[in-house]
């Protein structure tokens, strides 16, 4: 039996990542660590791939698992650098994954945390955090649970994404082909997403502070997922809401007014790639 966890490495990783790691291996979980262009001094893992940031985000959690699957690995869960969640909710992933397996019915199946944005704390009810499945429509990349024997008949993750709405797009591929989510109600994943926001408005939005870089990625690969089939109607009028309200905010109230708005025309300006082939949904 053997689980890894891999984790891709960008920038600077928080210090709390260390301890994690060695908590990780001490409760004997291989660890597989991307170096995506972080600045990796002699961290505790099974093993270290570089991947120069080729696909980003995608491509970095592409090698990893592909590693993964050419070493005996068993099961895999995905972890961002920034995510806290201890050894013995891992397990609690894996032992969810092979229950959701069992009483699903199928082999088919992808499981992942509860998250709570570290910005943000939820108040998690009690029906929450008891032993149960909760059907779910997307999961975040960061806790991320499958079978690697399923990986052969799953899909890559899209390298050319390169970050934003790569989750998204993966797991409604992998819907489209009749893969079934699930929450494991009793693991809590606490994560980080984005920068505290300067701006009261946004924060009051809900709107975390990302680089123009990151804008770029989001509105390029929103216009993108609108061409997809497998995109469904209601999350595209969700996120073209959220968008023309976070917009006109980017380049209103935000720092580097000047250099989102370059960004946003090239990604407005950006070749699209084609439309991927159709998918039934």
């Amino acid at each position: 039996m053997v689980h890894s966890i891999v984790i891709p490495l960008y920038g600077n990783y928080p210090s709390s990542l260390v301890q994690q790691l060695h908590s990780f291996i001490d409760s004997g979980f291989s660890i597989i660590l991307i170096d995506n262009g972080s600045q990796v001094k002699d961290l505790p893992c099974t093993w270290m791939i570089s991947n120069n940031n080729a696909g980003g985000l995608a491509g970095a959690l592409n090698r990893g698992i592909e590693f993964a699957c050419s070493h005996g690995v068993q099961w895999i869960t995905l972890i961002d650098q920034d995510s806290i969640i201890s050894p013995f909710e891992v397990a609690l992933l894996r032992e969810g994954l092979q229950h959701a397996s069992a009483t699903s019915g199928s082999s088919n199946v992808v499981v992942g945390p509860i998250i709570n944005d570290i910005t943000r704390p939820k108040r998690l009810s009690v029906s929450i955090l008891k032993d149960s499945l909760l059907p779910a429509r997307l999961l975040i990349t960061s806790g991320t649970t499958f079978c690697s024997a399923q990986w052969p008949s799953m899909e890559l993750f899209n390298e050319w994404l390169f970050i934003d709405y790569i989750d998204h797009d993966w797991c409604l591929r992998l819907r489209a082909k009749g893969y079934k989510f699930f929450q494991i109600s009793n693991v809590i994943l606490t994560q980080t997403f984005g920068q505290y926001h300067p701006s009261a408005l946004c924060h009051f939005l809900g709107m975390q502070l990302y680089s123009p870089q990151r804008h770029y990625y989001m509105i390029r690969n929103l216009l993108w997922l609108m061409r997809q089939l497998h995109f469904p109607l209601d999350i595209r009028v969700k996120e073209i809401l959220k968008t023309s309200i976070k917009l006109p905010l980017w380049l209103l109230v935000e720092p580097y007014r000047l250099e989102n708005l370059t960004q946003l025309a090239r990604a407005i300006r950006s070749p699209i790639p084609p439309i991927q082939d159709p998918v039934i949904w």
